[in-house]
């Protein structure tokens, strides 16, 4: 299986310190270090690099706009251009992508080193080109500590994006586009001259606007929902552990909120039972009731339905003779089947059997019961409600009086306040795509069920009129099969990578039963489990991944900022075990409150293959000096590269207490 592996990267001229990074243990056989640390203070443009990293990797930086650009450039630097560069190598051959600012126009211009020689533009290898330096593709090796826990997170992530991406799902939707774009070129200028037809294609038209307009609109209401809704939670849980600091505290926030969430629980469940029975017309009002009993003893005096069906008679007038034994001419024939029009179908006696059987169980025995007791479930509803809403308000009012006793509290209460109403009213603006309701013209219809059924309905009779009926039903029966071969291939696929998930975890936890055993809007784990423990959970994200560059073809490195950051002690030591095993190359930018328990379990699974990179920026005088100390120390104008374990463990800055 043919690797990628990234050797070096280079900055000068642009906001983070002028620095080169070689990952490089011998350079004329393209190897590194299966592990690469290396440690960058907060302030030191970390952030800057990772994103650098990306751009570099995935061509992105040719669309930034300008302001974007600019954002880049050396702070209190005259300078007008900036470069990035980075180095890789991929079937034995040695690649460099450039990547060239001008700071004065608000451009990036890509460069490719190539074993032929420099080239203009973005151009890697074609196959890696294809499937991974792209966007979409990149945030899956180069990416934050917390992606691999964000995997199971349906409101964070979805990893079935990075399947599709991978395996080129999207090109069968893409094709769908195309097939249906095709048949509306086909209508073509049909009828320009008649206005009935051009009224049709113009429905069309403005339909399928407003489609895009409502779908591309959820996309985006749907992504700051779930941004809103993972900031909230990260505000609840720091409220929490702020209130937390007292034990009278801890226990009061703890009883109010197990009692509103016991409340909520039950008046769903009230709810629940209460639409369930609203299904019956019978609960709805006694006169229901009434009026059901006299429809059933009408169908009796009718004597209704007959025992006999005319599917009978029907099947009569074919035989040669009457069961009376009188043969059947064409005369006694017609009057047979004219006559059977007097019966009811078997569909119909059936029909009207299942409809006096539901009125003789549910009304008859006890006609006003169905609504005493809808009544009577409405009652417990309300009543429910309202302890929910005083239990509620109970939490809500001590979070209030503790937060106005704390400055930092009160602030953190204030925005967490603001971004309920926030996750309110997006909540509310999905439902609005959902919406049945047919009654309102095209565009103010953003119901999304809505305005497809529209849309082949009126698809449907501009094929009518321009006689492309024919072709249109061609364009949806393909429709139909790049949607079905979409679904069964994502199955296929799914289905294999959750096998070779499992076996990574197989090889890494053999004594823990945590595996994987679907792939959705996130990774679903087996036995009903939502998440593991952070280290557990953390695991299965790193096998995901691990698994899923395996699965198309190639191995690439994986490039992590803070794998350690947002886990406890515990918790490192066996995500450190875990990051050895995963892949080829392991390159972890940190920080030095990282460090324990992280780096030496590292350095105790491979010992002498661990690399020790520390960055940081100028000033730092006594760095500088404990820095000039090394042999292998790398100064630029403006940023420090040291290599070695000692320093790096020693290296400590006061920005990160």
């Amino acid at each position: 299986m043919d690797q990628i592996v990234l050797l070096s990267w280079e900055s000068a001229g642009l906001r983070c310190p002028d620095h080169r990074v070689s990952l490089e243990r011998d350079p004329s056989k393209l190897s590194v270090h299966p592990v690469s640390l290396v440690q960058m203070p907060n302030g030191t443009g970390k952030t800057t690099t990772l994103e650098l990293l990306r751009a570099a990797f995935s061509g992105s930086a040719e669309t930034w706009s300008e302001s974007k650009v600019r954002g880049f450039q050396k702070r209190s630097s005259s300078s007008t251009d900036g470069s990035f560069r980075v180095q890789f190598s991929f079937q034995g051959k040695r690649y460099t992508i450039g990547m060239q600012f001008d700071f004065d126009e608000g451009t990036v211009r890509y460069f490719t080193t190539l074993p032929s020689g420099q080239q203009p533009g973005f151009r890697p290898p074609q196959v890696l080109h294809s499937n991974y330096f792209r966007a979409g593709m990149i945030d899956y090796f180069i990416f934050d500590g917390e992606l691999a826990d964000n995997l199971l997170d349906s409101s964070k992530t979805n990893a079935q994006v990075a399947l599709e991406e991978l395996f080129h799902l999207s090109i069968l939707k893409r094709t769908v586009q195309i097939v249906n774009a095709y048949w509306r070129q086909s209508v073509g200028d049909k009828g320009l001259g008649n206005k009935g037809l051009q009224q049709r294609k113009n429905a069309v038209e403005k339909i399928s606007e407003q489609l895009d307009l409502a779908l591309k609109r959820q996309k985006e209401v749907e992504a700051q929902h779930a941004a809103a809704v993972d900031k909230l939670e990260t505000l609840n849980k720091n409220f929490e552990a702020q209130l937390a600091q007292s034990t009278e505290n801890q226990k009061k926030l703890k009883e109010l909120t197990e009692a509103a969430a016991r409340w909520q629980n039950e008046r769903k469940d009230k709810l629940s039972k209460l639409i369930i029975a609203s299904r019956s017309p019978a609960s709805l009002a006694p006169w229901i009731s009434n009026t059901l009993l006299s429809l059933r003893a009408s169908f009796d005096r009718a004597k209704l339905p007959g025992s006999s069906a005319k599917e009978f008679f029907q099947e009569l007038s074919a035989e040669s003779h009457c069961i009376c034994g009188r043969p059947i001419d064409e005369q006694s024939k017609e009057a047979i089947l004219e006559r059977s029009a007097m019966y009811l179908g078997t569909e119909d006696v059936a029909l009207l059997n299942s409809i006096k059987n539901s009125i003789a169980e549910t009304v008859a025995p006890e006609p006003g019961k169905p609504h005493d007791r809808f009544t009577a479930g409405i009652d417990d509803y309300v009543s429910v409600l309202r302890e929910e809403l005083r239990s509620t308000g109970e939490l809500e009012a001590f979070e209030e009086e503790v937060a106005q006793q704390n400055p930092e509290l009160q602030k953190l209460h204030k925005q967490i306040a603001n971004l309920k109403t926030d996750v309110d009213r997006l909540s509310t603006e999905l439902q609005v795509f959902e919406s049945a309701d047919d009654s309102r013209g095209h565009e103010q219809t953003w119901g999304i069920n809505v305005l497809r059924a529209r849309l082949k309905n009126a698809e449907k009779k501009l094929a009518e009129a321009t006689h492309t009926v024919r072709l249109k039903g061609q364009t949806e029966l393909l429709e139909t099969m790049l949607n079905g071969a979409y679904e069964i291939a994502k199955d296929k696929i799914s289905k294999r990578l959750c096998a070779e998930t499992n076996k990574i975890l197989d090889r890494v936890l053999p004594l823990n039963p945590i595996r994987v055993k679907s792939i959705e809007q996130s990774l679903t784990l087996m036995g009903q489990q939502e998440r593991g423990s952070v280290g557990e959970t953390l695991s299965v994200g790193y096998a995901f991944l691990s698994a899923l560059f395996q699965q198309g073809g190639h191995r690439l490195p994986l490039v992590v900022d803070s794998p350690a950051n947002p886990i406890d002690l515990a918790v490192r030591k066996r995500v450190a075990e875990l990051v050895c095993q995963i892949s080829h190359q392991f390159v972890a930018f940190t920080i030095s409150s990282e460090r324990q328990y992280f780096t030496d379990v590292i350095e105790a699974t491979l010992p002498s293959e661990v690399q020790y990179l520390t960055v940081f920026r100028k000033p730092a005088t006594e760095l500088e000096a404990q820095a000039a100390k090394e042999s292998s120390t790398v100064q630029s104008s403006d940023g420090v590269v040291v290599s070695g374990r000692d320093f790096f463990e020693a290296f400590h800055l006061e920005e990160e207490q």
